[in-house]
């Protein structure tokens, strides 16, 4: 990593800050996260099952196409999907209304439903070693795909459910995939997300006591953004976890059949 940061880190961080990030299509989520995801870093999202991270992450696959007059990149996504979660119907869906909304505010604007879905660079893979060999790989396909500009693993975590990988050993693996993905974030200036699902911690005696980010605590500290996504009653919230912007941390928001609103 020393050679990715040999510039200084505040040479990079102010770099890094100059760019403009993937929106979310929600105001207060983005407000929260500085604009929207950033590019150069890795961002990690976690929460429950169900609450909305996956839906997020498609949005944000759509997101980094639309036009720059709109706030976008006209680029492309690169989605990992590691538990067979990406639902090609439901994304149709979800490409159908962004499509629609940008057409709405620019007439001109080209993109489709069609253009969006074949803007996603989809690859599925279950196991650690099958996430290691794409990870290595990962710098070359973007040299070769140069319009993606979005590197999504959804999730990070399921791989290592049934690796056999010890825990020490786990952390070796995750920091190795975290020092390729920031090498190649930094050098290609693309915006690395990746999820992470909870676990359940018991007492002793076997109780329920809390749950947990499944990765552990030495993978708190590797990600450059955390967004914590969880229920609130029936209300949807995001929680800045780790993070440079200041002022408010929490964000609500909603899922509709068009996305993340």
């Amino acid at each position: 990593m020393d050679e990715v940061l040999g510039q200084t880190i505040e040479e990079l961080v102010s770099e890094t800050e100059a760019l403009v990030p993937i929106i979310t299509f929600n105001q207060d989520l983005d407000g929260i996260l500085g604009g929207g995801i950033a590019l150069q870093k890795v961002t990690e999202l976690f929460g429950e099952s169900g609450v909305g991270k996956t839906t997020l992450c498609c949005q944000l696959a759509l997101d980094v196409q639309i036009p720059v007059s709109l706030g976008g990149f006209e680029s492309e996504c690169l989605f990992i999907d590691t538990e067979n979660t990406f639902l090609k119907e439901r994304v149709r869906r979800m490409a159908e209304e962004c499509a629609s909304h940008c057409r709405n505010i620019e007439p001109s604007s080209h993109l489709t439903t069609e253009s969006l879905l074949n803007g996603i660079h989809l690859i599925r893979c279950g196991t650690v070693d099958e996430l290691r060999e794409i990870i290595h790989d990962v710098e070359d396909y973007i040299r070769v795909h140069s319009k993606v500009k979005l590197i999504v693993i959804d999730s990070l975590a399921f791989p290592f459910y049934t690796g056999t990988e010890k825990f020490s050993e786990r952390g070796k693996v995750l920091y190795e995939i975290f020092e390729k993905l920031f090498r190649v974030a930094v050098n290609q200036s693309v915006a690395i997300v990746v999820t992470n699902n909870m676990t359940t911690r018991f007492t002793v005696e076997g109780r329920f006591e809390y749950t947990i980010p499944f990765l552990g605590q030495i993978w708190t500290h590797i990600p450059n953004v955390r967004l914590l996504l969880e229920f609130n009653g029936k209300i949807r919230k995001a929680k800045l976890e780790k993070g440079t912007p200041q002022g408010r941390k929490t964000a609500v928001f909603k899922i509709t059949s068009a996305g993340i609103r």
